[in-house]
């Protein structure tokens, strides 16, 4: 089995997508038109990135939302 995608909810999609961009030099895979949904160039598992617009739909039953401005989720992403 093969570890495919994590993904994160977060307020912009794009604004998210340039702050990986110059702070670790990934580059993207795939921006979606909407720009409610993105990936990042990261090797075998893909990092993407989710609005809570979109996670509403996805996840009618809701969810935590992260915020740059609380205290930050029981996870990390190490590159």
């Amino acid at each position: 089995m093969k570890f495919g995608y994590a993904i994160v909810y977060v307020e912009n999609v794009p604004e998210t997508l340039d702050f990986y961009k110059r702070a670790f030099g990934l580059e993207n895979r795939f921006l979606h038109e909407s720009n409610q949904y993105g990936e990042l160039n990261t090797g075998e598992t893909v990092l993407a990135f989710c609005s809570h617009e979109l996670g509403q739909l996805t996840i009618p039953s809701g969810y935590l939302k992260s915020d740059p401005s609380g205290q930050p989720l029981g996870f990390e992403i190490a590159l």
